[in-house]
């Protein structure tokens, strides 16, 4: 499974603009994100990332090097807990939409080029 770091390194959102990366992005995510058991674990992963990184940032260092209990480890752990398990659910959302950014760009650009000519047949004659 690839790692995409941004939209632009998606493969079906490489020809657009960030904009519109971000549009079809978005659009997708809240059609498609949360119908899917894989994106819902994904998030309660991601909740619990910072929770259990805190819990091991705050005692894993004093039992370990026994350094004195301080809340900074605590922060300092639910930080790069978070930051994981944002990265996890980044990850697992963007390959689960992978096929619906495809099939949302292919739709919206036929129905622009639908409008498109919708619109020329409408243009009077310059005759």
């Amino acid at each position: 499974m690839p790692f995409y770091w941004t939209l632009g390194q998606v493969p079906e959102l490489g020809g657009l603009s960030p904009a519109e990366r971000r549009r079809v992005h978005r659009a997708c995510y809240w059609q498609h994100a949360f119908r899917s058991p894989r994106c819902i674990l994904a998030l309660v992963v991601c909740g619990l990332c910072p929770v259990v990184g805190g819990a091991a940032g705050g005692r894993l260092l004093h039992f370990l090097f026994d350094t004195p209990l301080s809340f900074w480890y605590g922060i300092l752990g639910a930080a790069i807990g978070g930051g994981i398990g944002g990265a996890i659910f980044g990850q697992t959302v963007t390959s689960y939409l992978r096929p619906f950014y495809a099939a949302y760009t292919s739709r919206v650009s036929c129905g622009a080029l639908m409008v498109t000519l919708n619109r020329s047949d409408q243009r009077p004659n310059s005759r």
